[in-house]
């Protein structure tokens, strides 16, 4: 079975892959199907994001024959009016796995690349324009591969340093050509690169970074903790046409002209005479650990696996024998296009992960998050953090230094733009359900130290006065033995594990009321409990029980978390 729903899988992927990625339309349909006919964010073609030096947000996207940016000062709330990169109209590729890029450097100049298609089906050239001047006007649009035949140079990726060099890689068929004009055989495209180091005014000669690259997949780019590129692509293993072996590789570099040695970053084995048209993404982190996430149909009767995505990283090593990735996401749910992000943190242990993904369940297209606090090695539960019923753009992530973003384009909605570190502390935080007979049992287990229960409520205000007196002493015992109960429906869970997660209490032991009735679960706790908040109740190792009600004050609250 799970073999029959791969094939089909792959089938109608192929298909509409092969609509997105080769087709072209100068109008088309924005939010609610409405017909695009002039340039708007909600008629925008796969749009990228990318944080300026001073805060504001930029977007570029394709539409009608030109590169569009629009920048928005209160993170995507609003945008400005769309400027036009290039004046003179030329095709433009504005979709999913090959779309307009945008990157900006410390100064707050603008870079801007794309695939320019050609006459000939499957060609097209690396184009690239800048700004340096804030995005009030672009430079005229120059080609970047150094070959002018009309064959493929196309999906284009680019990252800059913060001086304003700029690193741009792409999958090119010059090499094949030459192999056909020879009447040699030459399996896929190749990895080539170009690099400038005066702020995009010129670029190095065209460098051949590997052969026998898959054609029709994003590249993912990144920057290390050296300002060199780091990238991942889908490659070609095996050099017999009919066997070919279709994973990921990865390529790191010494300088900005010498590549190291390319290696390989999946083993799955996907075996495909195709095009996937699923890329990988990447990112590094302050440690210069790489993190990777990729596609790959690895369902087969020998290997009959549900999962298709996978994300690994460099702590141990991608290119290690015993090297295993973390698989997730559901064939059967359509689990694809995959994206990671790092936060910006300072060289600490410990980073902070974020990973998403699109899932169709037949009706409707989740995003799914999940995230890890300890550099990948443990992750949270999955989190559907948006949803739409229409067709939808790959989720893309990008940060700044405060947070991560999701950005993602949808025909029904527009433009999202959604904030993921609020919402990964809130996966973080475990509330568990009080049910009848529970407190007793919380106050059994914790009866080798004094142990302090407070419970309370978001609507009221001595709570929250009391929680953040919590929250301070928390910090100087924190392993004093405290307990939380929120009484608050479970409906408001996230509202209190928001709550929790502000006053960092988000370690403690949390417990919020079930769907019982709450006179009952009142009852199983206190039978002289009416209801007053706050309330607390004091178990000493030695010495009588305390009910406290109403708000302790700080002396009051010290006194009891000092050691008895």
């Amino acid at each position: 079975m799970t073999k029959f729903v791969s094939f089909l899988f792959i089938a109608l992927l192929s298909i509409s892959s092969h609509a997105m990625q080769h087709g072209s339309s100068a109008a088309g349909k924005g939010k609610n199907e409405t017909t695009c006919t002039i340039a708007s964010l909600k008629c925008a073609k796969a749009p990228s994001a990318s944080f300026g030096p001073d805060g504001k947000l930029w977007l570029a996207w394709g539409f009608g024959g030109h590169v569009y940016v629009q920048h928005s000062v209160d993170n995507g709330a609003s945008f400005s009016q769309p400027l036009s990169v290039n004046r003179a109209p030329e095709k433009i590729t504005a979709r999913a796995e090959n779309r307009a890029k945008i990157q900006l450097d410390n100064a707050g100049n603008i870079y801007i690349s794309w695939t320019q298609p050609l006459n000939k089906p499957y060609t097209g050239n690396i184009r690239f324009s800048r700004s340096v001047d804030g995005g009030k006007t672009f430079s005229k649009p120059i080609t970047v591969n150094d070959d002018h035949q009309e064959i493929s140079h196309r999906f284009d990726s680019m990252v800059v340093s913060d001086d304003g060099k700029v690193f741009i890689s792409w999958l090119d068929k010059r090499d094949q050509q030459a192999a056909k004009d020879k009447q040699q055989e030459y399996i896929g495209g190749a990895l080539y690169y170009s690099y400038s180091d005066d702020q995009g005014q010129t670029f190095s000669k065209n460098m051949n970074l590997s052969d026998n690259s898959c054609v029709c997949c994003r590249i993912a780019m990144a920057l290390d903790n050296n300002n060199l590129p780091v990238i991942a692509w889908r490659d070609i293993y095996g050099n017999d046409i009919n066997n070919q072996i279709r994973d990921h590789s990865l390529l790191t570099f010494r300088s900005a002209l010498k590549p190291n040695k390319k290696i390989r970053l999946s083993h799955e084995q996907w075996n495909i005479d195709g095009c996937p048209h699923h890329g990988p993404a990447l990112d590094v982190d302050s440690n210069n650990v790489i993190h990777s996430t990729w596609f790959n149909d690895v369902s087969n009767e020998e290997q009959d696996s549900d999962y298709v995505l996978f994300y690994g990283n460099s702590i141990s090593g991608f290119n290690i024998s015993d090297y295993k990735p973390m698989g997730f996401g559901q064939i059967d749910k359509q689990s694809a296009h995959p994206y990671v992000l790092t936060s910006n943190q300072r060289a600490t242990k410990d980073q902070m992960v974020f990973l998403v993904w699109k899932e169709f369940d037949g009706k409707k297209t989740d995003i799914l998050l999940k995230t890890s606090k300890n550099s990948g090695t443990s992750w949270s539960d999955r989190r559907v953090i948006s949803t739409t019923a229409g067709a939808s753009d790959h989720p893309l992530l990008v940060k700044n230094s405060n947070s991560v973003y999701l950005s993602w384009h949808t025909q029904n909605e527009g433009y999202r733009f959604i904030e993921l570190s609020s919402i990964a502390e809130l996966v973080e935080v475990n509330l568990k359900t009080l049910d009848m007979g529970r407190f007793e049992k919380i106050v059994a287990d914790k009866n080798k130290q004094d142990h302090l229960v407070v419970l309370w409520s978001f609507d009221c205000p001595p709570c929250i006065t009391e929680l953040k007196k919590i929250s301070e002493l928390h910090r100087q015992y924190p392993e004093y033995q405290l307990t939380l109960i929120n009484t608050d429906s479970m409906d408001e869970q996230t509202r209190v594990k928001k709550m929790l997660a502000d006053y960092n209490l988000r370690g403690l032991d949390n417990w919020g009321f079930s769907d019982v009735d709450a006179e009952k679960l009142r009852y199983d706790i206190d039978s002289r409990w009416f209801g007053d908040l706050p309330r607390s109740y004091f178990f000493p190792v030695n010495g009588k029980i305390k009910r406290l009600r109403g708000a302790l004050t700080s002396a009051e609250l010290r006194a009891l978390f000092q050691p008895s």
